[in-house]
């Protein structure tokens, strides 16, 4: 499969952390503790690495280092409904008076951890929805919110200590015991 992702070394930072957040990490790894700085957003990746020290070899390997982590990425299903989830959806949308409708999904800033998951019911995809069908559900996925969503399982649990969504995402580096707030 052909990669639509292609970070190069004449994108400036600010391009590449706007386009692709989930990479801050390993841009702070490869040496460019600066992604948050003032200068950073108008400096091409080459030119802050040459910032800090790096040379021509440097450049090349982060190039290639970053668009391979984005391709892995891509690889990952978008999201994954287990059937416990899609079983309580079909049975929510009856009650709500909403059969026909999907589930929405995105991250927003806020929570405990920096970002937090929304969930709520929707009635049709619209431009910057990713419409996914599974189990016989609608998922309507902010397009915006994909880079922290691919890979996510979200499923359903009912015990009798809690019931509710469960995320189990791959992209989180934590979360707090609410389990609906995330830090990636």
């Amino acid at each position: 499969m052909v990669s639509s992702v292609s970070i190069t070394p004449d994108m400036t930072v600010g391009e590449i952390v706007d386009q692709y957040p989930q990479v801050i990490d390993l841009l702070s790894a490869a040496g460019l503790h600066c992604v948050g700085c003032h200068a950073s957003p108008h400096e091409t990746l080459a030119e802050g690495m040459y910032g800090h020290g790096k040379s021509d070899a440097d450049v090349i390997a982060l190039v290639h280092s970053l668009n391979s982590y984005l391709a892995e990425q891509e690889q990952r299903p978008v999201l994954t409904l287990t059937e416990n989830a899609a079983s309580f959806l079909q049975k929510s949308f009856t009650v709500e008076g909403k059969v026909g409708w999907g589930l929405f999904v995105a991250v927003s800033p806020g929570g405990c951890s920096g970002f937090r998951y929304v969930l709520d019911f929707k009635e049709k995809a619209e431009d910057s929805d990713v419409l996914l069908q599974q189990h016989g559900v609608s998922l309507f996925v902010d397009k915006e919110s994909l880079p922290y969503l691919r890979g996510l399982e979200l499923d359903y649990v009912s015990t009798l200590q809690q019931s509710g969504f469960k995320f189990s995402n791959p992209n989180a580096k934590h979360s707090c015991g609410c389990g609906s707030s995330v830090g990636f």
